[in-house]
């Protein structure tokens, strides 16, 4: 935690669970899925003691087209809350998968409206 013990930072491990809930259609030969990830994450400070819960959830949609073209988008977003201070991460990613003439995977990866503060 980089703004924890008054700004000095310390080190959190964070044992516990994701917990993760997928779902799928198949629709006019397109397979759609969801898949949502929800930390049940507790740390405690090695300096300071402090209890910190991790907040926040990833959300990732997938769409394959029937000539097998697939595009995701990634939104992570959490938090680790603890002792008066947050940790924020948030990261928006698309990622699409096609098969060039060849039969050759080709892969786009973007990366967007990244950001991480303490507050």
């Amino acid at each position: 935690m980089p703004c924890a013990n008054a700004g000095q930072g310390e080190l959190v491990s964070f044992p516990g669970s994701m917990f993760t809930t997928i779902s799928d259609a198949f629709e006019n030969g397109w397979v759609m899925g969801y898949e949502l990830i929800k930390p049940a994450l507790v740390g405690t400070g090695q300096t300071t003691g402090v209890t910190y819960r991790v907040l926040g959830e990833t959300l990732h949609t997938v769409r394959t087209s029937p000539e097998f073209v697939a595009s995701t988008n990634n939104a992570n977003n959490f938090s680790a809350v603890g002792g008066g201070v947050a940790y924020h991460i948030h990261e928006n990613a698309k990622i699409t998968v096609s098969v060039d003439a060849n039969g050759n995977l080709q892969f786009t990866v973007i990366h967007d409206n990244f950001f991480v503060f303490c507050q």
